[in-house]
């Protein structure tokens, strides 16, 4: 019960800091875009990753989208929706740092090693970073940038062919090429994301979990008068071996 408050609270939240930056802040639309959907995105990984795996990291990337909203927040005037998100944001921080909320308490043995889960979620969040640290940027270059971080968190998170070549080469690339044509906030920003990204991803842990190790099983053959006999008549053989 206190899961299912706590995962309401966290949308609300962010979907009200959200309308906060729509309706008051001063962000030209593609900045406001990026930011509006990296804030939905962030808390909906989140509120799954709370729901379905208790685990501990969505519990943190839970607070980091809450703390998203007020950084957001700052750039519009203190108003009866602003103060609304707010204290929708404390209730939700206190659901979430609370000890009777349904978190594991250890990490899955069987689940991806730490690098490997924190990689897609700072691209997820890269967006967001360019969008509040844009100031006269082209739209282009704005719009690029965030988009590819997304795709880039997609095909490395899927598991799909050449998403380790994505998050190793062409998004930390394209993010310093691209921080040619930013002004100095943006530029520094982009140059920082691509350095955090290129850090994790060649990691060893983000090899392992993209490409995880294989070893070569090896067959022990049994006698036929130590097989089971619904094997035997499964494959039509008697204890002999011989077909029936």
């Amino acid at each position: 019960m206190l899961t299912s408050i706590g995962v309401g609270f966290v949308l609300a939240a962010v979907l009200g800091w959200t309308a906060v930056v729509a309706l008051g802040s001063d962000l030209t639309p593609i900045p406001l875009l990026m930011v509006g959907v990296s804030m939905i995105l962030t808390a909906t990984i989140a509120t799954v990753g709370i729901l379905v795996t208790s685990s501990r990291w969505s519990r943190r990337l839970a607070l980091i989208s809450l703390a998203m909203g007020p950084a957001a927040g700052l750039s519009a005037p203190i108003d009866t929706l602003w103060l609304t998100a707010l204290v929708l944001t404390v209730a939700a921080a206190a659901v979430l740092v609370s000890p009777t909320l349904v978190i594991r308490k250890l990490p899955s043995a069987t689940g991806p090693p730490p690098k490997a889960v924190l990689l897609p979620l700072v691209l997820v969040i890269c967006p967001f970073s360019y969008g509040l640290a844009a100031d006269n940027d082209p739209a282009w270059a704005l719009l690029v940038a965030g988009v590819t971080a997304l795709v880039a968190a997609f095909l490395y998170g899927r598991v799909v062919p050449g998403g380790l070549l994505a998050v190793r080469y062409i998004w930390p690339g394209l993010a310093l090429a691209l921080s040619l044509a930013l002004e100095t906030v943006a530029a520094v920003t982009s140059v920082a994301l691509a350095l955090a990204v290129a850090v994790l991803a060649w990691s060893s842990d983000a090899k392992t979990a993209f490409h995880p190790p294989r070893q070569m099983g090896t067959r022990y053959p049994i006698p036929p008068e130590l097989s089971p006999t619904e094997i035997l008549d499964a494959a039509n053989i008697d204890e002999h071996g011989r077909p029936r």
